[in-house]
């Protein structure tokens, strides 16, 4: 744990009788790019406000380093916040947006002129000191934001959705600019967003957080590849989930799944008993047009196919099971392979590694 960590620890924060986050533990390293995801109301907002002295915690502390912020106003915080809707004086230039806090602060018009031009270089609007915001695209207008809010030197920066006014396109090339830019100013940069794409293609850590809780936090391929509960499986991306029963355990936990006998390794499990979601991921999914076609080693179940989408590097192809749930296989588009057509029986194939199996919510 390096001195300069934020802590959240056990804060809950109540509205009345709405308990908007409850007793949230989180550790963001210093230096990191940290991620906090989960649906509208989740309570992911709400944890900002409080990291940025917006809003109090009901109970509990916000630690940097060994310094207890909780009770600091805002401005005594070296923390800065970069919003979605980016909060530019339309009135001022580009150039006195970027050095209003350093000239807030007594430093002298010279300096701060400096300092936000050597600011603008790093986010790359060079010449842009002269123009209004209101002559700038939005991808621009969000570089000057994040240039004001890194002039000031925060220790930490809140990210809360600053991409979500972009168009799909701007939005992914801001998120490579995002994470060069933190890499090169190396300062903690805590992420919001619904977006779990955009978090784990960015974040060094993403926590999910659900109904105020914490559900799971982690690398993100750590949390994708093993979920910790249903939520996480179905937020991060797309999830097969059967309905399950444990039959025994041991180095492979064995399960009833509709009536199939599949076993899953011990170390892919959240739980040995009882009943349980047996998860398998789309992409890890494969096809066989019979079982005996199935390569070793691998668990199958069959059906028929009732839709296959083209979606550019893959199909997406649904299979009725047996017992009347849709499945889902993505199959990359990698040669001139046939298209299988809907109505056709099929074998849905996976490696066992690749499977994991999560108690009931």
């Amino acid at each position: 744990m390096s001195d300069q960590d934020l802590r959240i620890e056990r804060v809950t924060k109540s509205f009345g009788d709405f308990r908007a986050v409850a007793e949230l533990d989180l550790t963001i390293p210093d230096g990191s790019f940290f991620a906090i995801i989960g649906a509208s109301g989740c309570g992911k907002t709400t944890t900002l406000r409080m990291i940025a002295g917006l809003e109090q915690p009901t109970t509990g502390r916000i630690m940097l380093g060994e310094q207890d912020i909780t009770a600091l106003r805002p401005y005594r915080r070296p923390i800065n916040t970069v919003f979605q809707s980016y909060a530019l004086f339309p009135h001022m230039t580009v150039e006195d947006n970027v050095s209003y806090g350093l000239r807030r602060k007594g430093i002298g018009r010279t300096a701060a002129r400096h300092q936000a031009h050597q600011m603008l270089k790093l986010v790359q609007l060079e010449g842009f000191e002269t123009r209004k915001p209101a002559q700038l695209s939005g991808g621009q207008q969000q570089r000057v934001a994040l240039a004001r809010a890194l002039v000031n030197h925060p220790e930490v920066l809140l990210l809360d959705e600053p991409l979500g006014a972009l168009d799909l396109k701007l939005r992914r090339q801001m998120q490579l600019e995002l994470k060069r830019l933190q890499t090169e100013v190396g300062i903690t940069f805590v992420h919001i967003t619904h977006d779990q794409e955009e978090a784990m293609s960015m974040a060094d850590t993403v926590a999910v957080m659900n109904g105020g809780r914490l559900e799971q936090s982690g690398a993100p391929q750590d949390i994708y590849d093993y979920p910790a509960t249903e939520f996480v499986a179905n937020f991060l991306g797309q999830t097969n989930l059967i309905e399950a029963t444990v039959t025994g355990s041991g180095d492979e936990v064995t399960i009833d799944a509709q009536g199939h006998r599949l076993a899953v390794p011990q170390r892919r499990c959240r739980v040995s008993s009882g009943t349980a979601a047996l998860g398998i991921r789309p992409e890890k999914v494969g096809l066989a047009s019979d079982p005996d076609q199935v390569p070793d080693g691998r668990a199958h179940l069959t059906g028929v196919v009732t839709d296959a989408i083209f979606l550019g590097v893959s199909t997406q192809y649904l299979v009725r099971s047996a017992w009347g749930q849709e499945l889902c296989a993505l199959v990359p588009n990698t040669g001139p392979g046939s298209v299988v057509a809907p109505g056709s029986p099929i074998a849905v194939h996976w490696h066992p590694e690749h499977a994991f199996l999560l108690g009931r919510s």
